[in-house]
């Protein structure tokens, strides 16, 4: 809800306090060794040209082997790294 534009800290802060999860949702994490372009591209944090980035900096330099190494990709939103890290796997 902090990602969402416009809407205030306040205002999540009471959602929070009225409502919360029931269960983990069940996640298939994206492999960012082995993913395409695309399927980078369908997390909500990353846009097209970083997931290219992505897969052209792995193919220069080999696998990741940790998900700090992401912040190395131009326009990376390294501000995010640990929130879209939920969403990957090495």
């Amino acid at each position: 809800l902090y990602d969402v534009y416009g809407l205030e800290k306040e205002v999540v802060e009471r959602v929070f306090k009225r409502y919360g999860v029931m269960e983990k949702p069940e996640l298939q994490p994206i492999n960012i060794n082995k993913a395409s372009v695309k399927e980078i591209a369908s997390l909500i944090y990353l846009r097209w040209e970083v997931a290219q980035r992505s897969v052209t900096f792995r193919e220069e330099h080999g696998p990741f082997e940790t998900f700090g190494e992401l912040t190395k990709i131009e326009d990376f939103p390294s501000d995010k790294i640990k929130r879209i890290s939920l969403y990957l796997s090495l």
